[in-house]
């Protein structure tokens, strides 16, 4: 994702190979500098980005592309709001790109069997009304349509 003004400045990359030429905004965590991986269909690609700016400070990074200063790859639940407000853009709509090779998920691990206790039942409730279905953090590209 990048803002508007940076993609009516450098253009908008259209395949993983593109983002070679732009300006790129890396995640370096205590595994290392991530790799972006991409998937449409069954293919599916994978790179260490050649990053103008590398961070191990997500709000650095975050700060920066919304400052225009490059494209940035980060989960939805950190900037699906951004993205809803229009702030940043999601590039790339026919691909699913992500850090993980693999789904991610939120769990909530609670004691007992099969029926969990009225308080804990209480919280799982809550929680997800708090978080809604879908997720209040979950990019919805059709509620951009305006």
């Amino acid at each position: 994702m990048a803002t508007p003004a940076y993609v009516r400045r450098y253009g908008q990359p259209n395949t993983p190979e593109a983002l070679q030429s732009h300006r790129l905004l890396a995640y370096r965590g205590k595994s290392g500098l991530q790799r972006w991986r991409f998937q449409r269909g069954e293919k599916s690609c994978h790179f260490l980005p050649q990053a103008n700016i590398v961070s191990d400070n997500a709000e650095l990074l975050l700060q920066a592309a919304l400052n225009d200063a490059g494209i940035l790859l980060f989960p939805d639940w950190q900037v699906g709001e951004m993205l809803n407000r229009n702030e940043l853009v999601a590039l790339m709509p026919d691909f699913t790109a992500s850090y993980s090779p693999t789904a991610q998920s939120l769990w909530l691990l609670y004691p007992g069997g099969k029926y969990p206790s009225l308080n804990t039942r209480t919280v799982i409730d809550f929680l997800l009304a708090s978080f809604g279905s879908p997720p209040y953090w979950r990019y919805l590209p059709q509620r951009r349509q305006e």
